[in-house]
């Protein structure tokens, strides 16, 4: 195994052997390193909802049939194959060019950030030609200078360039759309036949919206614009928060990019250079920036308001759905996690107070892989389909409401090579008149959609979940969830508790600023976005690890699991607790290696078995527990035994070293034996050598010979 670049290198220079089977991720950082030894400024950069528009018109297309039968929109196939990758990673290289032509000369000789992909997706004909063997170009993308994807510029002359209008020079088309498609709903009825075409739906364009919807303080937002929050590495070295897997909080060492790339809204796309797959018109289509479709009321007299609602919500830290058990979710967490929720509400105010509404409802939800590819199981790819509906008077609030419950999604965690990396919500409401059925097509249709993540645990804690299948962390949230009391601060301004921005004369017990100081209680607000912290409410989980009394939970528990996979602690039995002391071998050898994790004090091996309690297994939490109330009999809860061993023995070091080996230690003890086997041998000749030396040399002899056995042992055992 490698475990960075030069490793990699060193083994295909020295083996010859290929490296494969890697990810984006592995080709950038491995690109990085190859631009920055041949001189070249480079850096890997992320984008996140990263679009894979197949057909090359900077549109994402998804496709909806309208179901006569229960009045709602369900997704379906359509014309394209386009996908939204939850990220996908790349590299920008600073290089002045001189490959310009025609119009696009004027770029000859400018500095700037290109991007380029040592992940292509899709074949390009520009780049280098001798990889375009037969005409049909060639997996590669690049170098596509920035500014002028920024400008929606794709320039179709190059020195190399074929003819390929849509690619230009070099893959601007690709990088605009990766970065900054439109994403557009079409439809047709579901009694039109299948050869018919599918209706272009109205776009919506979102107001005020920068890159990207706002969700600052999520790991990865949740309503997403195409191309948003897009990163690279800050200079400088990484920080042991951002290393830290316990923690693995890297905000401070994020560079946002994604102004390099586009402008705030409206940013574009413009219009493609290859206008095949366009719809309709040359004219820029009007911009969509949220994944909802709102058709508005035409031609009536009626006013409609909703909201939207969905759990978890975007603004958490981590927006995900825990994929556990719902009863432990809440005996651990004190609330149940595995679930994903959405929720239309609707206020029917129409002015025209005696027209009841009909409100039809339907959910759809898939699972999905990072790149946006559903994942089936038997075949469908549905991991829940429901639909609803009411009536509604002027005046009166109606609601539908779905849940994603964890026995549902159930057989899809059951999938080892192909583990949910999110779910996709998709909720369907059509408005109709009840008076009025001669309408085939709703007044007002309303299409949203939702990405929860999926968190596979892999070590739990009390306050944090360690993620499997995507390497992130699930920290406990406590938004609304906790109750806080400010009247008692004279002149207290209640506007400002809970508006997303802790004041300081506010965080105080029992106020705390109504959880505004604290990133897993904070709500954010239309003005604030919780960017000001300074959490002391110790009811709030903190994503630091300063809580912690366990100096190293994670390799605590490594060290423990990688035990108890050894033959030894397989099977093993309790032990018997010492009567007077605790001695360096209980005749357990598995019981021996737990204790030799003592280092410094017994209160180490308590403290972290409590801290690590839901990462062990029953039966090693079981064994630690023998140890630690053998000590506790012996030495008293709160003792330090660091004289409990006459000395730190060289096999108690070399566990304590090497925590993740247990096999190290098995090892240790066999040439610690060895030693000890070979030093009496040793001693025994030297005694039988020198017996006609006299009975009293004789004496002597032994005498060395036996104290140095014995200070050898006393050192190794």
């Amino acid at each position: 195994f490698w475990t960075n670049t030069t490793e990699m290198f060193n083994i295909m220079r020295d083996s010859g052997d290929k490296i494969r089977y890697c990810q984006c991720w592995v080709f950038a950082s491995t690109l990085t390193s190859i631009g920055r030894s041949l001189g070249i400024a480079t850096r890997s950069t992320t984008n996140f909802e990263s679009s894979h528009d197949t057909d090359y018109n900077r549109e994402i297309e998804e496709y909806f049939v309208f179901d006569e039968k229960s009045k709602t929109y369900q997704q379906t196939q359509g014309d394209s194959d386009d996908s939204i990758w939850n990220f996908h990673v790349w590299n920008e290289m600073w290089m002045k060019r001189h490959d310009f032509t025609g119009d696009s000369s004027k770029y000859n000789g400018v500095s700037d950030w290109n991007a380029v992909d040592s992940t292509p997706q899709e074949q390009s004909y520009g780049g280098n030609p001798d990889m375009d063997q037969y005409g049909y170009g060639a997996y590669q993308m690049g170098p596509a200078m920035l500014s002028l994807v920024k400008q929606n510029i794709n320039t179709d002359e190059c020195k190399h360039h074929q003819n390929e209008a849509r690619f230009g020079c070099y893959d601007n088309e690709f990088v605009i759309s990766e970065t900054n498609a439109n994403y557009t709903f079409w439809f047709k009825k579901s009694t039109d036949s299948k050869f018919a075409k599918f209706h272009f739906l109205t776009e919506i364009e979102a107001e005020n919206d920068p890159h990207y919807d706002r969700s600052s303080n999520s790991q990865l937002p949740q309503m997403p614009t195409v191309g948003q929050l897009m990163s690279t590495k800050k200079p400088g070295e990484i920080s042991d928060e951002c290393s830290n897997r316990m923690i693995q909080n890297c905000e401070s060492e994020r560079l946002v990019v994604t102004s390099l790339y586009k402008n705030d809204e409206p940013s574009g796309p413009g219009i493609p250079t290859d206008r095949t797959n366009y719809a309709y018109d040359v004219k820029e289509r009007s911009r969509r920036r949220r994944r909802a479709l709102d058709l508005p009321l035409e031609n009536t007299n009626m006013n409609i308001e909703y909201t939207i609602e969905s759990e978890p919500k975007d603004y958490y830290l981590s927006p995900m759905i825990v994929a556990m058990d719902p009863e432990a979710s809440i005996d651990i967490y004190g609330d149940d996690f595995t679930f994903g929720m959405m929720e239309f509400n609707l206020d029917n105010d129409a002015v025209d107070d005696d027209v009841p509404l009909d409100v039809y409802c339907s959910l759809t939800v898939t699972a999905q892989n990072y790149r946006g590819e559903n994942i089936l199981v038997n075949g469908s790819d549905v991991v829940k389909s429901d639909s609803m509906w009411y009536t509604t008077n002027w005046g009166v609030n109606g609601w539908c409401q779905f849940a994603l419950k964890q026995e549902e999604y159930a057989p899809w965690l059951a999938l080892a090579d192909t583990y949910p990396f999110s779910f996709k919500f998709t909720l369907s409401v059509s408005i109709f008149e009840s008076a009025n059925y001669t309408e085939v097509l709703p007044l007002r249709a309303i299409v949203e959609q939702r990405k929860f993540m999926v968190c596979n645990p892999e070590y739990m804690f009390a306050d944090r979940i360690l993620c499997a299948n995507n390497g992130l962390n699930w920290f406990k949230p406590s938004y609304g969830r906790l109750d806080y009391e400010c009247d008692y601060i004279p002149d207290v301004n209640a506007s400002r508790i809970g508006d997303g921005f802790c004041d300081a004369e506010y965080n105080v017990a029992p106020c705390f600023d109504g959880g505004d100081c604290c990133a897993l209680s904070c709500v954010p607000s239309d003005s604030q976005f919780c960017e000001n912290m300074d959490c002391i409410d110790d009811r709030v989980a903190q994503r630091n690890t300063d809580d912690y009394d366990c100096d190293d939970p994670l390799t605590f528990i490594e060290y423990m699991n990688a035990l108890e996979l050894e033959a030894i602690c397989i099977g093993a039995q309790e032990f018997e607790c010492p009567s007077d002391e605790w001695m360096n071998s209980t005749g357990n050898d598995c019981i021996d290696m737990i204790a030799a994790v003592i280092n410094e004090s017994y209160s180490e091996l308590k403290v972290c078995s409590s801290e690590t309690v839901y990462a062990l297994s029953q039966d090693m939490y079981d064994l630690i527990e023998d140890v630690t109330q053998c000590m506790d009999g012996l030495y008293g809860n709160d003792t330090d035994v660091d004289d409990m061993f006459s000395s730190t023995s060289a096999i108690s070091d070399t566990i304590v070293d090497d925590k993740k080996s247990p096999q190290g230690w098995v090892i240790a003890v066999v040439i610690a034996a060895i030693v000890v086997v070979a030093l009496v041998i040793i001693g025994a000749l030297f005694y039988v050598k020198r017996r006609k030396g006299g009975h009293v040399r004789e004496s002597y002899v032994a005498m060395v010979g036996n104290d140095a056995v014995d200070a050898e042992s006393n050192t190794l055992q």
